[in-house]
């Protein structure tokens, strides 16, 4: 589901109509619990938007949510001011460590995908298709009228 899709924004008013009914509701009990509420709504809609791309990234975003709330408890639990610091770097770190290998396999992926483009076979395959369409008048060497004169080759060489 891309996000210039009708799809898309469709699913995006049913869960935001969705997200300030369940804010209305939270807001007229009373309950303590509402933001809590409200951000395990967020990360369902977003596994769920996850989802429709492909199954294999929502292991990902799991690892990445389980890794970022253990640190994220860690670092609430922590009294000393320097374990926060380092917990909280720690936790930074490794977010970018998986944003840069996230980067660098999709940059291996491309690079793969026109390697394919480009190899000896598939070269050889285009080489072939294209000289059968191509006409025989282009194909076939021009005759000599057609040659450059000495006047077209000597405003060639002033270039």
């Amino acid at each position: 589901m891309a996000l210039n899709s009708l799809q898309f924004i469709i699913a995006f008013s049913a869960f935001f109509l969705f997200y300030l009914l369940l804010d209305s509701i939270l807001k007229r009990s009373g309950k303590s619990a509402a933001r809590k509420t409200q951000t395990v709504a967020l990360l369902i809609f977003s596994y769920f938007f996850i989802l429709t791309f492909d199954w294999r990234f929502c292991i990902c975003i799991l690892c990445i949510t389980l890794y970022t709330y253990v640190l994220a408890r860690f670092i609430d639990r922590s009294l000393n001011g320097n374990m926060k610091r380092f917990l909280a770097v720690l936790a930074v770190l490794g977010l970018v460590a998986v944003l840069g290998a996230g980067s660098i396999s999709a940059a291996r992926m491309r690079w793969a995908e026109r390697s394919e483009m480009l190899s000896p076979r598939a070269q050889a395959e285009a080489a072939s298709s294209a000289a059968s369409s191509m006409p025989e008048r282009l194909s076939t060497k021009s005759p000599p009228s057609e040659q450059p004169t000495a006047s077209h080759r000597g405003c060639e060489a002033s270039r």
